[in-house]
């Protein structure tokens, strides 16, 4: 059940990519531009303005903008080297949304064939921080309880593979010893 959450909220959310706002910087003059009751007009080369992504591709595809990823960079190699110096028997705190904004921003450097050597840097970054916590987490689901300051420093996907793991930790102890 836990691994169907998990599915679940990684579909969930590659569902709705396409109307999670993104940072986008005007490259050339906007013409008036009117979608549902938002309106895009006097914006000036250079100007940064937060859209839904569907609309940051089009201004994109079309020269009129450049969609913005620096941030979403930012975050991972700070969470990465923030864990790197961690013990290896402590996990440090992370955004509870942070491989949601990770897989979005591969998901918007894979839009941009330009971008193929800066999402595959991101990618092993990514790897490495996931890996390094894994390794952790597995350490702490084999503990009999998952403290409540655990579960406050994990994001939702680590957390349902601790649950996942805890789980089956303990149906494998019970297995072997009988029980």
């Amino acid at each position: 059940m836990i691994e169907n959450n998990l599915y679940k909220t990684i579909e969930e959310l590659e569902t709705i990519y396409p109307f999670l706002n993104v940072k986008i910087e005007i490259k050339k003059e906007l013409p008036d531009i009117q979608y549902d009751s938002d309106r895009f007009q006097d914006y000036k080369i250079g100007d940064k303005l937060e859209i839904p992504l569907w609309i940051a591709e089009e201004l994109e595809e079309t020269g009129y903008g450049h969609i913005d990823t620096e941030e979403f960079k930012q975050d991972l190699f700070k969470t990465l080297n923030t864990e790197k110096i961690q013990e290896y028997n402590k996990l440090s705190r992370i955004n509870n949304d942070i491989y949601k904004k990770i897989r979005f921003c591969l998901y918007l450097l894979s839009l941009n064939p330009d971008k193929k050597e800066e999402l595959e840097s991101m990618r092993s970054s990514f790897r490495k921080l996931i890996n390094i916590r894994t390794g952790k987490i597995i350490s702490f689901a084999n503990s009999p309880d998952i403290t409540t300051t655990l579960e406050k420093s994990i994001a939702e996907e680590e957390y349902n593979f601790l649950k996942m793991i805890n789980n089956l930790t303990k149906k494998w102890k019970s297995v072997i010893l009988g029980e």
